[in-house]
This record gives structure tokens, sequence and C-alpha cells, in this order.
């Protein structure tokens, strides 16, 4: 029994191996069906052939197991990483968890150390406040501030994340699919804590595992690092209007296309939230997204330099957008139309 036991464990592990084949060569919902059937029908055989053997293994142990591993994790993805927002939920996340994070800290302190709320609550009661009004006050300074600190990491990490993709040490693909693994790592720890420290920490050494082997792969496997003559660059023309089509278009054909070329758009509305980097939306958020717009020939020559044409360590080209004024798209048009070798 314990070869089977260790079988449907290690298939509920296995969640975000499905998840990740969504994100990364699904083009559509029914890729994703697909994968999530063929994994279903796995686990449930499985599943199946450990009841037979063990007569202590119930059909709802399995479905339980599966629903504590994967379901948390399982709803943020679902929360942070749909096709609309998918190039910046990551980054929204980080966020989120730091504000969660934040908002409990205040637990942390009362339990190691209450005399550090003491002379806090008593501030607030100097100020004329009750009791309660003082502890209940001393409670949201601490959740403001524990907040604030991490946010101010958060932040830091994110600055970090940007000047690793300048750096082409990651990709927008890796980022993503990164975020996912590192999401269920820590739904997991949080579940294992329970046990002990080392228990909390596996998971989040599994991860970082996971990482070092993928970059080591990946350096293994890479045969071209750099682009070549043969490699086409595309310039992707299309109607605004379209919408959601376009980022159908763009979301199955680019997960083609970047394996063998680069891709060159102009930046819509239709198309902001696929295709903006980390840089761009760490910009937008500190109010400096301007820069980034080509206000004539000089900053698209300079453009056109930031964004040349070569592999990321994962062996994928990237989505070059380009963000115009009303009076320099035409210019940046007629010039992208030249120096592309294809035009969709």
């Amino acid at each position: 029994f314990l070869p089977m036991r260790f079988a449907v464990n290690a298939l509920a592990l296995a969640w975000p191996v499905v998840l990740t084949i969504g994100l990364v060569a699904a083009s559509s919902w029914r890729g994703w069906l697909t994968a999530a059937l063929i994994y279903f029908l796995l686990f449930a055989a499985v599943s199946a052939v450990g009841m037979a053997r063990s007569e202590t293994l119930t059909w709802d142990q399995p479905i339980r197991l599966w629903l504590l591993t994967n379901l948390p994790g399982t709803f943020l993805i679902l929360a942070f990483l749909p096709r609309q927002i998918r190039a910046v939920g990551p980054m929204v996340l980080v966020f989120m968890i730091a504000a969660v994070g934040g908002s409990t800290l205040w637990h942390n302190v009362f339990e190691v150390s209450p005399r550090l709320m003491l002379p806090v609550v008593d501030f607030f009661g100097s100020l004329g406040f009750s009791d309660m009004q003082a502890v209940s006050a001393a409670t949201y300074a601490f959740q403001l501030f524990g907040a604030l600190m991490l946010a101010l990491i958060g932040w830091m990490f994110l600055r970090g994340v940007g000047n690793l993709y300048r750096l082409r040490w990651i990709s927008d693909q890796s980022v993503i699919v990164d975020s996912l693994w590192f999401l269920f790592a820590l739904t997991s720890a949080i579940d294992f804590a329970f046990f002990g420290l080392l228990w909390f920490l596996a998971p989040l050494a599994a991860f970082a595992i996971y990482k070092i082997m993928s970059v080591l792969g990946f350096a293994i496997l890479r045969q071209r690092p750099g682009g070549t003559a043969s490699d086409p660059t595309l310039l992707l023309l299309r109607v605004f209007s379209l919408g959601k089509r376009s980022a159908l278009l763009f979301n199955a054909f680019g997960k083609l296309w970047c394996h063998g070329g680069s891709m060159r758009l102009i930046a819509g509305p239709d198309l902001a939230t696929s295709t903006v980097e980390p840089h761009e939306f760490l910009d937008f958020l500190s109010g400096k997204l301007a820069r980034r717009f080509i206000s004539g020939p000089q900053a698209l020559t300079q453009r056109l330099a930031e964004t040349e044409p070569r592999r990321d360590f994962d062996g994928r080209y990237r989505v070059a957008d380009f963000f115009c004024h009303d009076d320099t798209w035409r210019m940046v048009l007629g010039r992208l139309a030249r120096e592309s070798d294809a035009v969709l």
C-alpha cells in the first residue's frame, strides 16, 4: 500500500503541472480542459487502485487530500493569473501578500512580546481613549505599520524583478510560472507549519530546488543563446476595437511565434495588460510611464536598441510594444514595417 499512497500524494501535489501546461502550451480553454481531464482521470485511476488494495483508504480521502492541497492555490491562480491581467497579476499578488502579512503582524507582536504593545496602548490612552479604544487603536496602528513595512519590502522585490528582466535573467513567462509554483509552495508551507519549522521550510526549499534545476536545465538544453539571421521579426497589426478577439489571437499565435522569432506591435488598449513588461508596470506605478512613449525618431531609435531581438534564458523571444502619441504612430509604423521580416 505504501507505493500507492505515495502515488496518490504525488499526483495530488502534481496539480500545478497541469496549470503550467495551460500557461505555457495551451492556446485556448480546450487545451486547459484536455490537460485537466487527463490529470483527473489518472488521479481517479490511481486512487481506485489504492482503494482496491487497502481497506483503510476510502473514496473521500483522495478527494479531501486534493482539495486541501490545491484549492487555496487554485483560487489565487484564478484570481491573479487570468489572461486579461496575466502580465501584471504576479506583481499585484506581491502587494496582496504584503497586505495580508502586514495585517497579521500584530498577532506575532502580541505573542512574542506583549510589552512592545504597552507603550502604544499607553500613548493612545494619554490622548483620551478608553482602555478598549486604546487597545483597538494600537492594534490598527500595528496593522498599518506591518502593511507599510512589508509593502516596502514587496516594492523592493518588484524593483529587483524589473532589473532581472532588463538583464534577461528572467522572462515574462518565467515570472508567471515561478509565481504559480511559489504560490503552491507557500500554501503547502502554511499547511505544514503546524508540524514544525523544518516542515514549514520544506516546500520553500523544494521551490528553490525547482528554480535551480529549471535554470540549469535551460542552460544545458539551450542550443542558440542569441538570435541569428534566420530568426524572423514579425510586426503584428490589428484594429484596437477588436478587443477580446485581439487578445485571443495574440495569446494563441504568440505562444508559438515567440519560440522562433521576435514580435513587435504598437501598444493599444486591447493588449495593454497582455504585453506590459515588469519594468513598464513599475514605471506606471511610479508615474514615469510617459518616458516610454515615442516622441520622435531619436526616441524610436533608442527604443529599437532596447528591444534588440535576442532570446531570453528560456529560449523564447520577447514581444516589444511601442507606446505612441497621436502624432508619432505613423512614423513608428512606417519604420517598423520596413525593418520587419513579416507583417501580420
